[in-house]
Formats: C-alpha cells, sequence, structure tokens
C-alpha cells in the first residue's frame, strides 16, 4: 500500500461505497468501486475489521459496516449541544402533533437531520440521519436562511445554481427571496412536496446565544394524511419550543425575533 493520505482516502471511500449497500460488499465488489488490485482491497478490508469499522461474514465473506462506527456516531450527537436541549421539545411537540418531528443542524449551505422522532401514523415521513440537502430544499432550510444575514444568504444562493428535487422546488433567487421574507413575517417556514414528493412540513429557527440561526426544529408528514392549513395550526406550538430550545442555548428571549416569539401567525401565502 503506499501512503496514509492515499490509504485514508480508500477507506472513507469503502465506508461510503458500504453505506449504500444494505447487503454488504465482496472483495471484489471493492476492487471494482475503488479501482485498485486485489491485494490492495483484500488487506484495506481486513486491517477496517481488525479495528471494527467493518464486520466480516466469514460464509459470505461479505464485509458490513462495523459497530464502532455506531459507537463514533453516538459520541458525535452527544457532542452536540443542541440535540441535547432541544430532545425534551422534540418530545413535547410529538407528544402533541403525533407526527414526524425532526431537528436540522446547518452545515455552511446545507442542512443535516441530527435527530428525529418517526411519526406513529401507517402512512408517514421517516427520519434520515446525517444527509446533507441544499437550505433552499425545505422548510427547515428555508427557516434558517430567513434568518441569515443578506450577504450571507447571498453567498449561498450565489455559489451554484439551486438544485431542483421536485417541479415544487423554489429555485429562482428572487422567488426564494420573497419566500424568506414572508418567513421573517410570520416566524415560520412551510414546505409542500418541495424537496420529497408527497411531504408536507413546517420549521421554526433555532439560534444559538449569539443569534446565529444554527438549526430548525420541524414537523413533517404526507399530503395523504393532513394539508398545509392542518400543519400549520401547529405553528405557534413548533415556535413555543423552538424558542425554550433557543433560551436554553442562552439567547435571551427579548432578543428573539419578535415573529418567534409573540404567537402571532400570518397565514402562509400560495
Amino acid at each position: 500500500m503506499r501512503d496514509g493520505p492515499y490509504v485514508l482516502q480508500k477507506v472513507v471511500q469503502i465506508l461510503d461505497a458500504m453505506r449504500n449497500s444494505s447487503l454488504g460488499l465482496t472483495v471484489g465488489d471493492v476492487t471494482r468501486e475503488l479501482k485498485c488490485n486485489k491485494s490492495t482491497a483484500s488487506r484495506l478490508l481486513a486491517a477496517m475489521a481488525r479495528q471494527g469499522l467493518l464486520r466480516h461474514d466469514p460464509v459470505t465473506s461479505r464485509y458490513f459496516l462495523g459497530f464502532k462506527l455506531l459507537k463514533l456516531s453516538d459520541a458525535l450527537l452527544a457532542q452536540l449541544d443542541v440535540r441535547r436541549v432541544a430532545r425534551p421539545q422534540m418530545e413535547r411537540v410529538w407528544t402533541a402533533t403525533g407526527e414526524t418531528v425532526t431537528l436540522r443542524l446547518r452545515v455552511g449551505g446545507n442542512q443535516v437531520c441530527i435527530d428525529g422522532i418517526n411519526s406513529r401514523a401507517a402512512i408517514r415521513i421517516n427520519t434520515q440521519l446525517g444527509e446533507p440537502f441544499p437550505l433552499h430544499s425545505s422548510a427547515s432550510g428555508k427557516a434558517i436562511l430567513a434568518f441569515l444575514p443578506d450577504d450571507e444568504v447571498r453567498g449561498i444562493v450565489e455559489a451554484q445554481p439551486l438544485e431542483r428535487f421536485t417541479p415544487y422546488t423554489i429555485v429562482e433567487p428572487h422567488r426564494l427571496s420573497e419566500e424568506l421574507r414572508a418567513i421573517r413575517a410570520r416566524g415560520y417556514a412551510t414546505s409542500v412536496q418541495e424537496r420529497v414528493p408527497g411531504q408536507v412540513s413546517i420549521s421554526a429557527p433555532v439560534f444559538d446565544s449569539s443569534l446565529q440561526p444554527i438549526a430548525a426544529l420541524a414537523i413533517s408528514g404526507t399530503l395523504a394524511v393532513a394539508t398545509l392549513d392542518e400543519f400549520c395550526k401547529y405553528a405557534d406550538l413548533l415556535k413555543e419550543a423552538a424558542m425554550l430550545i433557543c433560551i436554553q442555548l442562552g439567547c435571551e428571549s427579548e432578543c428573539l425575533p419578535a415573529s418567534l416569539v409573540t404567537g402571532r401567525v400570518a397565514a402562509p401565502t400560495g
């Protein structure tokens, strides 16, 4: 094998490939994925298995993700203080609504789900932890974008063309700008099929002690179960929960945007 950076790159490639394969991978699969020779793939897989990053099934000769990754994931999530603080409020919102409740963290121009409680309904939206999506593409992302400084929003929007996920995704900068103004006015964002067909969501921003929008709390469901108007009935509850999270993160309530704390909910347009 070659030097450290080469090995590290290959290890990451293997983990990415494993993440997308529920059936595991053989040495041959990894050889093709990494475009390397069989002996290199075999040594890498064996070394990762010894460290607990992978598990080897001797019967099928397939490798799977190892349990050490689960421990590392738990440690990472434990370090995210916002997740710990938000959990009681998420449970309160879930108990009151029965819908899927998620907490999404801003990572640059993306959002990542770091915690979620799935709906009790038979037809529901299930949470996917750790998958990044652009901020413009959902209620959670728009709730964060709406309260960022204007120059920061421009930097995100102008960095590359806005990706369209469904026919309803807002990809025109002027339309997005109008949407963000409306979100700032009412204190929460909405989304109907903008990233996932059939999904409806509302979301409120979460601010840290420096009054930066770092995350968003969301309620999501399916149009087969409820309409946007029905979800908007939860807006006050959602905003109150987000506000309480902000306060626990060190915000003073009087410094938060008035639309988040007044409880006056304007009906969304469109």
